[in-house]
């Protein structure tokens, strides 16, 4: 008897000690390592079912065959607390994968991943009571050979109450549709880098998909159509929005002036490739300190913005007129600053040059020096 209870001490003791070891992020943020683990033995399995680290930074491919992808959605709603941050990618086009068409394929493989985020998001009494989710798409369905159901092993999950609180804080995905964003733990998601494939739903669908995620900090937004800007309206009301990067080809010049007419907390603001007609007022927006618009700017050419006084850096379009420069030189804190020069007026380069707080400057002159 003493002899038991002194195997079990020690094997209490060996349990406790690894899942300490599973705390560290050199072996808990890489998911193939915990896999490996669990895979083991039984005391390297129950150290991982015990981790309570946030550290496994989860990687997915919709492209991949749904059996794997139904693997990940058994896993997620068991394994929450370890995923700190998602990368989802898929290919912009296959003709098919494992004989399914692309289209049906990329359906069906959003829709699980879609499944397993509500269930990893939702409370365990809410999981419990909650419906069977809806039937993948017959066709998709019948892909899959049985011991992969996505039906059966999710509906599995939700009865046996396996369902933890998601605390995921970073992802990366692409997506064709508003159900995916609305599985997304607007509780704990505060960095989310968005590229959008096509637009099949409605846009002001997607604003409101965006504006539930109240916590956003940080939001990278791609979109490849020209009359997306309505997505914006939603942005207003993410109060803790500190950064914002939109990268398209065109904004709707409405769309962004009411944007950024709204008192935003906004540090960084990057427009990567949008254009505006009218002036473009920054200057209410006292928090910001970085701006970047690349190859943005007026349609005509012209900067024909207005910068807050604190701004410490700027990547501008490029300077096409003098009254550009005059802009520039106005910011007595800038401490960074780039631009593509069409000007040519040395005067004026230099003149940036003595401004009190600049360290850096990076000019690309791109006009012919007449001798």
């Amino acid at each position: 008897m003493a002899h038991h209870k002194h195997q079990q001490g020690t094997s209490a003791i060996n349990l406790a000690a690894l899942s300490i070891a599973f705390e560290h992020p050199a072996i808990s943020t890489e998911l193939w390592i915990l896999c490996a683990a669990a895979r083991s033995c039984k005391a390297w399995r129950e150290a991982v079912q015990q981790c309570a680290a946030c550290n496994t930074a989860v990687e997915v491919c919709l492209a991949q065959p749904l059996s794997d992808l139904c693997s990940f959605a058994r896993w997620l709603p068991k394994h929450a607390l370890l995923v700190k941050s998602s990368n989802i990618t898929a290919p912009r086009w296959r003709e098919q994968v494992d004989g399914l068409p692309w289209g049906l394929h990329l359906e069906a493989a959003q829709q699980l991943l879609q499944m397993a985020l509500q269930m990893a998001t939702a409370p365990p009494v809410a999981a419990a009571a909650a419906a069977a989710p809806p039937p993948l798409p017959a066709i998709a369905a019948e892909q899959i050979t049985a011991p992969y159901q996505p039906q059966q092993l999710l509906q599995q999950s939700w009865q046996q109450q396996l369902v933890r609180l998601l605390a995921i804080s970073s992802i990366t995905m692409m997506c064709t549709k508003n159900n995916m964003l609305a599985a997304l733990p607007a509780h704990s998601l505060t960095h989310l880098y968005l590229k959008t494939l096509e637009w099949p739903y409605g846009r002001l669908a997607f604003s409101a998909a965006l504006t539930r995620l109240s916590n956003l900090q940080q939001l990278h937004l791609v979109y490849p159509d020209t009359e997306a800007g309505s997505c914006l309206t939603g942005l207003a009301q993410l109060t803790q929005l500190t950064l914002l990067e939109l990268d398209c080809y065109y904004t709707e010049k409405s769309m962004l002036q009411q944007l950024l007419a709204q008192p935003l907390p906004l540090r960084v603001l990057r427009l990567q490739s949008a254009y505006w007609e009218d002036h473009l007022d920054l200057s209410h927006l006292t928090q910001l300190q970085e701006f970047s618009n690349k190859e943005s700017c007026r349609t005509s050419g012209e900067l024909n913005t207005s910068f807050p006084e604190q701004l410490q850096k700027l990547e501008a379009g490029p300077l096409h007129h003098e009254d550009d420069f005059q802009a520039l030189l106005q910011l007595q804190q800038l401490q960074s600053l780039a631009f593509a020069d069409y000007v040519g007026d040395p005067e004026l380069l230099l003149r940036l040059a003595q401004l009190p707080a600049l360290q850096q400057l990076a000019a690309v002159c791109l006009w012919r020096c007449c001798c």
